[in-house]
């Protein structure tokens, strides 16, 4: 196995990429970046994308990684940057983490500094199915180019009250979870639960969070108890 690189352009019409340890790579260079035709398939590992300016218009040849992850059968996990102010110019390198995202600093209180001016509910739950990694391989991209991020989330459980999910993003693992941007909530696309946030910037850790009416599946790390008469 190694590194796999679409130099000029990708077509997905059947199957899946499947990456490992190993990445695969669209586009060479801020001049040569690549696009990318979707009907179908995912990439099951680590992907690198390269931008040059913004890429808003909403399309997938410019935007989309194709993120999958096999959980119990290979289920939808893309990732939508769409670059909306700035200069950005570089790649970025993601891939989906299946690994529960954690609930050490939850909840997230409205109108704290780590939730948000639009947001009216209490985060209280986070997602143990994983978590998207997105990071910067080539380039810079500063706090002045702003991008939307789009997140699937197929097959996540406990969702009962789509309006009521929301975006969060982290720096590393043991930093708290915030909610980035200035809008965005949740909906779905064909069926599928997804998480958007505006005026994002810098890349890191991203995942779904939700208020009491999502009890996402979270995991209880330790419980003690004494007991004082019965």
């Amino acid at each position: 196995l190694r590194d796999l690189q679409a130099r000029i352009s990708l077509k997905m019409i059947s199957g899946n990429i499947v990456t490992n340890s190993n990445l695969f790579e669209l586009g060479l260079s801020t001049s040569q970046t690549g696009t990318l035709t979707h009907t179908s398939g995912f990439v099951l590992g680590n992907m690198k994308r390269w931008f040059n300016g913004h890429n808003a218009s909403g399309s997938d040849s410019r935007d989309l990684f194709p993120f999958g992850y096999n959980d119990g059968g290979i289920k939808n996990r893309f990732a939508k940057i769409q670059f909306t102010a700035g200069s950005p110019a570089g790649a970025l390198t993601g891939h989906f983490v299946g690994s529960t995202m954690g609930t050490s600093t939850l909840p997230i209180v409205v109108g704290t500094s780590s939730s948000a001016p639009d947001i009216t509910f209490d985060v209280t739950s986070t997602e143990n199915q994983g978590y998207w990694d997105v990071s910067v391989s080539s380039g810079t991209f500063s706090s002045a180019q702003t991008y939307t991020m789009t997140l699937f989330g197929e097959g996540f459980s406990s969702i009962t009250d789509i309006a009521q999910l929301v975006l969060l993003k982290r720096p590393i693992v043991s930093d708290p979870w915030i909610i980035p941007g200035n809008s965005g909530t949740g909906t779905t696309i064909s069926g599928i639960p997804v998480v958007q946030r505006s005026g994002v910037h810098s890349f890191s850790h991203f995942g779904f969070g939700g208020a009491d009416a999502n009890p996402l599946p979270v995991e209880l790390l330790s419980f003690s108890a004494t007991c004082v008469e019965n």
